[in-house]
């Protein structure tokens, strides 16, 4: 009965986010208090489901003039199979340190390898996602095809030696086809024995990336035929460079290692030893 108590009281809470951003600018998360006239729940007991999937699966109905929250409670919840996001419907757990999606999930396709595929108008926050993954060529946290929601206070980790193929991806966040996400306040991981990269972008999209620590096996953020700007965030690679760019990538206030090959926009960064960076990422003599 405590959970209904609370669930109650949550009905007349919501924390809006709104975040303001500009190239040179940092980003803000701004609450505002609105009331909840749809709220799902979520616990091990005395909730409306017991699990996510089931959550998101009784919702049919939302949209922008019926928005719906769903909260998730302490604790860790398998995974079984990926998730799907809906427009219009905000997924908030107790917080990153508590509550807990985990899977052993990879595939041959990227839309079947996550734990998580995103969707517009909607979020995901005080979330961690554990993809500890088992065989495929894909073993991803979150997927965003042309999907672009807002991801706050995260904490990923893909991490698998058993994904094998030519191919192979681990990946915590994966961008394409013009997706546009909002990232952070976040943690994420990815290591793997080939091509670990803890976010993606690639195909036409363009992530909005901000204090996040961002840590891969091969790379920190890489960028295809994509659009990135980052603020204030911890790039780092463990075998080869902190970023990969073959596109566009902004990066403001932020600390890189190891110095990419590649030559982004760099403003106010440094290395991993705090030392000055120059406008392409380099090292100054």
């Amino acid at each position: 009965m405590l959970y209904k108590s609370v669930k109650n009281l949550l009905t007349t809470i919501l924390f809006f986010f709104i975040f303001v951003s500009s190239t040179n600018a940092d980003f803000y998360v701004i609450p505002v208090v609105k009331n909840i006239n749809n709220l799902v729940t979520v616990a091990k007991t005395n909730a409306d489901y017991t699990n996510l999937q089931s959550a998101l699966d009784s919702i049919t109905d939302a949209s922008s003039a019926k928005i719906y929250y769903i909260h998730i409670a302490a604790g860790e919840y398998e995974v079984l199979q990926t998730i799907s996001m809906k427009p219009y419907v905000h997924i908030v757990g107790s917080d990153k340190k508590n509550t807990i999606l985990t899977g052993a999930i990879t595939a041959h396709t990227k839309e079947t390898a996550s734990i998580i595929n995103g969707a517009n108008n909607a979020s995901l926050s005080e979330i961690s996602i554990v993809n500890t993954s088992a065989i495929g060529t894909y073993a991803i946290g979150v997927y965003n095809d042309s999907a672009s929601p807002i991801l706050d206070n995260l904490d990923i980790n893909v991490s698998d030696a058993d994904v094998v193929g030519s191919t192979s991806n681990v990946r915590g966040i994966l961008n394409e086809n013009s997706a546009s996400p909002t990232i952070s306040n976040s943690s994420i991981t990815a290591v793997g024995d080939i091509n670990g990269v803890a976010i993606s972008d690639r195909d036409g999209s363009s992530s909005t990336i901000s204090n996040v620590t961002a840590i891969g096996t091969d790379k920190g953020i890489s960028t295809f035929a994509a659009y990135s700007i980052i603020n204030h965030s911890t790039i780092k690679a463990i075998d080869i460079h902190g970023l990969s760019v073959s596109g566009e990538m902004y990066i403001y206030n932020s600390s890189i290692a190891p110095i990419p090959s590649a030559s982004p926009s760099c403003y106010n960064c440094v290395d991993e030893d705090g030392l000055d960076l120059n406008a392409s990422c380099s090292s100054i003599p």
